[in-house]
């Protein structure tokens, strides 16, 4: 779940949420400090997206989303125009 979050991070902001030399540098950054939501990165981005992406990437694994199909769930609404 949390790759998928981070892919959506990337296409919404064309950035890569924590960048790193070595895995090892990349995952000191990830425990060190909190990620900048995409809408503090990148104009335009759609509040329920981001909503969706942070709860995608949140830390502790009970706080995201159950399954992929969860995750998918909440873009076909967005999609929608339905609640997310």
């Amino acid at each position: 779940i949390y790759a998928l979050g981070v892919v959506l991070y990337h296409i919404l902001t064309g950035h890569l949420p924590v960048e790193g030399q070595t895995p090892e540098e990349v995952f000191h950054r990830l425990r060190a400090a909190a990620l900048l939501p995409p809408t503090a990165v990148a104009n335009g981005v759609p509040p329920a997206l981001d909503a969706i992406c942070c709860k995608a990437m949140a830390r502790l694994p009970a706080d995201r989303y159950a399954s992929a199909e969860a995750l998918a769930a909440d873009v076909r609404r967005w999609l929608a125009d339905e609640p997310v």
